[in-house]
């Protein structure tokens, strides 16, 4: 059988800094408007030697599209969320022309 535990000792000095980690992904495109029309992809250079095109060029490429997707999005909601106000003002003139007609008691 084990017996009693004896205090517990200070706290051991603090480690070296660690090394610096990766750099990153780098930022996100510009607008669709600020691009400009997606062309034809460029030369891709000699075959053999570059092979198959890098998933970061296929991330980059998907990365683009859904850039586009939420931008249309996000017109899309911008409008919808005029027209609420359009009919919330709407609503608002009409419940007012009600109680003006309403005979008063």
């Amino acid at each position: 059988m084990k017996g009693k535990t004896g205090a517990k000792g200070k706290r051991g000095y603090k480690g070296r800094k660690g090394r610096r980690g990766h750099e990153g992904k780098h930022g996100l495109p510009g607008l669709p408007g600020h691009r400009g029309k997606i062309g034809a992809p460029g030369h891709k250079g000699p075959k053999g030697l570059v092979g198959p095109a890098l998933p970061s060029e296929i991330e980059d490429r998907f990365q683009t599209h859904f850039e586009d997707v939420y931008k249309q999005q996000d017109i899309t909601l911008t409008r919808m969320g005029q027209m609420q106000a359009q009919i919330d003002r709407m609503q608002r003139v009409i419940n007012t022309l009600k109680h003006e007609r309403a005979p008063k008691a």
